[in-house]
């Protein structure tokens, strides 16, 4: 698996950032709304959509004004963007696809339900509508690699969005579909089946017999139409990426909308084809130009978002999250999970715009999300560093729970929620509102830590640091330094407030205004390495 995906630099780079609403790069005006909502959180990264309609709107006319323009603001703002191309498939339908091409369903063939029924979707399987998208593609690499030989803004592309087929059948019965589907297996389908463990997929081919001739029924049977789907769109944006890698060696990302929702029907509760956690090491084993399928995480449930999580850290998949909430609180406490638990090489929240009502006030579900993000900011120079190392874990207060205990080699950490037992003055001192706790623990070299998020306190003793005294014992425990800052953007450590007395001798509190807490630890000095 790779540690990092991102780099600027040639260093690793975690993009920590938001996804505009989906109309919202039509024009500079719309836009106005998003710039606002990434200056005021302080993320490093932004995801903006190029619309295939918008870009090409007549055959071989390409028009890059608006992506100019999302360059030029970014580059205002010290952003940094993952450009999202919604091109044959968003959301899996194609309504981005232009005009010139929807008006010729004879060339550009569509899909087709199992009883007959021409949807808008764009068929894998005809060759034209492979080639049109493909071509459009590269010239939009080509101008990206443009504005990157002057400065690094783009980091990454992702390659559609959320593909595969919504259409009430779990594949395209369109005519160059259903010869392909009759017509032996691939041998590209043979070569996966052969050479490689693909999880889910290789289970459920043995358990058919394991044959390597035949057609699609008769190698795959009851999972034949699934399996198919996966082939045709995996194939179609593997054409795509592997050209477009010719041009850029800028990571290309393929999102999910996630299965394991409903009936779990592919067509009907996710796009048939997609990405999705049951044939992910198919779609790994048939999309080797794409460098992250990325996970689409919207799971409320701390169970299911870990669930998730975990699903799409498989195959050599790191773990990367392109859409998150930003409108229900829940996700405020998950994203921790996310950078903390199962490492994640970046993370977003999607539609910021949504998070404040008419009179331009933050929504009350939404505060939460945006003190995390924020609280997030103030080590996101650093967090692959972090990750390097794996001393980095997650704070998540579970339902009812008042303490999370964490028994590290040398140290034992306890975090305390529900009651901060005294803050200081702007605080509130005694009187402290203390809401559900979640954060990260940071640990640099042997003696530093760094707290961060909100709602907690956390008591460090290390194993060679014996409190000498039960009553009151966090005053006991050995502080060289407490500091509250953050990290700028060069990776430095930057000194808000110092903590002493009162501020540190009940446990170092933790709220997601103070910026991250800098803990160092009395015994013998280690270099940092951060």
């Amino acid at each position: 698996m790779k540690e990092n995906i991102f780099r600027v630099q040639g260093e690793a780079f975690f993009p920590l950032g938001m996804q505009c609403c989906n109309s919202s790069a039509y024009s500079p005006e719309e836009l106005e709304k998003f710039w606002a909502c990434a200056e005021e959180a302080g993320i490093n990264t932004v995801e903006i959509p190029i619309y295939w309609e918008m870009f090409e709107p007549c055959k071989d006319m390409y028009e890059y004004k608006m992506v100019d323009h999302c360059v030029e603001e970014a580059k205002k703002r010290n952003l940094k963007i993952i450009f999202l191309w919604f091109g044959t498939w968003k959301n899996g339908t194609s309504k981005y696809v232009p005009l010139w091409m929807r008006r010729d369903c004879g060339k550009y063939v569509r899909a087709v339900t199992y009883d007959g029924v021409k949807t808008n979707i764009l068929s894998p399987y005809c060759a034209a509508n492979k080639e049109a998208d493909t071509k459009a593609f590269l010239k939009l690499t080509e101008h990206i690699e443009e504005i990157n030989r002057k400065k690094k803004i783009v980091i990454g592309i992702q390659i559609e969005n959320e593909p595969g087929m919504m259409m009430r059948s779990y594949m395209d019965f369109s005519e160059p579909a259903q010869k392909a589907f009759s017509d032996e297996i691939p041998e590209v389908m043979k070569e996966c089946l052969s050479k490689k463990d693909m999880g889910e997929v290789t289970d459920a081919w043995k358990k058919e017999g394991g044959l390597l001739e035949g057609n699609w029924s008769q190698v795959f049977g009851r999972r034949a139409e699934e399996y198919f789907s996966v082939y045709g769109v995996a194939t179609y944006i593997e054409t795509i990426a592997k050209e477009a890698k010719k041009i850029t060696d800028l990571p290309f990302i393929v999102n999910v909308w996630v299965d394991d929702v409903g009936f779990d029907e592919p067509g009907v509760d996710y796009p048939a084809g997609g990405a999705v956690s049951k044939v992910l090491g198919l779609w790994k084993a048939l999309a080797p130009h794409i460098d992250v399928i990325g996970l689409d995480n919207y799971k409320l449930s701390i169970s299911e978002y870990c669930a998730d999580c975990e699903k799409y850290s498989r195959f050599g998949n790191p773990l990367f999250l392109p859409e998150s909430h930003a409108w229900d609180e829940a996700a405020g406490y998950t994203m921790f999970l996310a950078v903390g638990k199962y490492k994640a090489k970046g993370l977003f929240i999607f539609g910021p715009e949504a998070m404040y009502d008419s009179a331009g006030q933050m929504k009350k579900n939404a505060a939460k999300i945006m003190e995390s993000i924020k609280a997030l900011c103030t080590v996101q120079s650093v967090l692959c560093e972090f990750l390097k190392t794996g001393e980095i874990y997650a704070i998540c207060q579970e339902e009812k729970a008042l303490e999370q205990r964490m028994a590290l080699e040398d140290a034992y950490v306890r975090v305390v929620f529900d009651a901060f037992e005294r803050t200081d003055w702007r605080h509130g001192y005694f009187d402290t509102p203390c809401g559900r706790g979640r954060g990260l623990l940071l640990r640099d070299g042997k003696n530093v830590f760094y707290a961060l998020g909100d709602g907690f306190r956390v008591s460090i003793r290390m194993s060679d640091n014996i409190p000498y005294s039960r009553q009151k014992p966090d005053r006991c425990i050995g502080y060289e330094k407490v500091e509250e800052g953050y990290f700028d953007r060069e990776g430095n450590w930057c000194v808000k407030r110092n903590r002493n007395g009162d501020e540190s001798d009940y446990g170092i509190w933790v709220t997601h205004d103070v910026g991250a807490v800098k803990i160092i630890m009395e015994g013998e000095k280690e270099n940092e390495s951060i």
